[in-house]
């Protein structure tokens, strides 16, 4: 597929002072065209197409002014080096650089269609001292079944004999989510910030994790259904994402946790508290008696191992379960 970027000017002017040691001023308004083009100021942008406008003026030393526009058809954010980009369209913002601040770009009314809803927020770019850059954004009416198709498309193809993707969705509902970020060079070690998603009713059912997790406590869900809200609050430090709260509500299974995923997917470490409702049979005989309302404090569920291959473990916590064994006479 063909890169390319084309350059128009409205208005170029250049004035040259009559002494030929001082460097020209420079004004200029245009715009450049991308296509499928790679694009980096913070974040970073792939299969850019669309238009980013601008005029200003440069006195030969310093940059003494910019106001622009970008109009974006589609781009893709990249979210790391080993996760899949999402998606952006209708993208619009508007770009300033102040003269009294010339090493700082503005991005503000940031506005985006996300999945079918709509993501709004503002940023800014700081490069007088190395790479510096802080975000915020906010994500409304984001649907599931749109990142449901989105995900299976970037699935690899089965193999013949295979059954393909469902054609109904595996997840569905509608999200909110709030992001900031602050970062410091290029690499994820040097981001910051926090953030929170919540669905608070939909079906989520084949997310790879979940999935294994249902797969691993033998639970089958007769409608398809694991789980019908999520709540999730976190903490970005040094590329390591710190979740502080993550719930996750179902009929027959409730989890919260908390735990860290390092934003390379790699030695994930979370830890599970279950409410049960088929949860029974994986207790010692005599613990199958007690209520639900005691029954979420004695299972821990851990979660260990890279993204995409992590493993489970269970484990009974001994300052509850020795009480209530003593209580109903199990050895």
């Amino acid at each position: 597929m063909r890169h390319f970027v084309v350059l128009q000017s409205r208005a170029l002017t250049i004035d040259q002072a009559e002494d030929p040691g001082r460097p020209p001023v420079l004004f200029w308004d245009g715009e450049a065209r991308l296509h499928n083009s790679r694009l980096e100021f913070g974040a970073c942008f792939e299969q850019v197409e669309g238009i980013i406008a601008c005029r200003g003026r440069h006195d030969g030393t310093t940059l003494e002014g910019l106001a622009g526009n970008v109009l974006l058809d589609r781009a893709q954010l990249q979210a790391g080096a080993t996760a899949a980009g999402v998606p952006l369209e209708q993208l619009h913002a508007r770009l300033e650089i102040w003269k009294d601040s010339p090493e700082v770009l503005r991005i503000g009314q940031i506005q985006a269609q996300l999945f079918g809803g709509r993501l709004g927020g503002e940023g800014r770019v700081e490069w007088k001292q190395g790479l510096h850059y802080e975000l915020l954004v906010q994500a409304a009416q984001v649907q599931l079944e749109q990142l449901d198709r989105y995900l299976a498309s970037q699935r690899p193809i089965p193999a013949r004999g295979f059954k393909a993707h469902n054609t109904f969705p595996e997840i569905s509902g509608l999200a909110t989510a709030s992001l900031h970020l602050i970062g410091n060079g290029p690499e994820l070690s040097g981001i910051q910030g926090s953030g929170r998603i919540d669905v608070p009713q939909g079906k989520l059912y084949r997310l790879p994790l979940l999935l294994d997790l249902l797969k691993w406590l033998g639970l089958r869900m007769p409608d398809r259904t694991a789980f019908e809200q999520v709540g999730a609050r976190f903490r970005i430090k040094n590329g390591v994402c710190d979740i502080q709260e993550l719930d996750l509500i179902g009929n027959a299974i409730s989890l919260h946790g908390a735990g860290r995923v390092p934003l390379d997917g790699r030695q994930v470490q979370l830890d599970f508290n279950a409410e049960w409702g088929r949860l029974m049979h994986l207790l010692p005989p005599g613990l199958d008696q007690i209520s639900r309302g005691i029954s979420n404090q004695l299972l821990k569920i851990k979660v260990r191992g890279d993204l995409g291959n992590v493993r489970f473990e269970k484990e009974l916590v001994p300052a509850v379960t020795t009480p209530v064994k003593q209580l109903f006479g199990s050895p």
